[in-house]
């Protein structure tokens, strides 16, 4: 599961949001065969938040919370 990412205000749009998942994505997918991993999932809310994890390869389930919230999960294989 991708904990709370956050970028400051005064840095967002210099691609630093872009590379932690990235790098998030990266060390996941070494270790994913090794530990048994087939995704990583995180919670978020807000179109703004959704449309980023979009953009970076995370793709919204069915899931259904109260609060808006969307479960994402991003696939780190092709079986998965």
């Amino acid at each position: 599961m991708l904990g709370r990412l956050a970028v400051d205000n005064t840095e967002r749009g210099k691609g630093i949001g872009k590379h932690l998942v990235k790098q998030s994505i990266g060390l996941t997918l070494k270790l994913a065969k090794e530990v048994g991993c087939r995704f990583i999932i995180l919670v978020t809310k807000g179109e703004r938040r959704i449309e980023f994890y979009k953009a970076n390869g995370f793709v919204e389930t069915d899931a259904q919370f109260r609060d808006n919230r969307k479960l994402m999960r991003f696939n780190l294989g092709e079986d998965s």
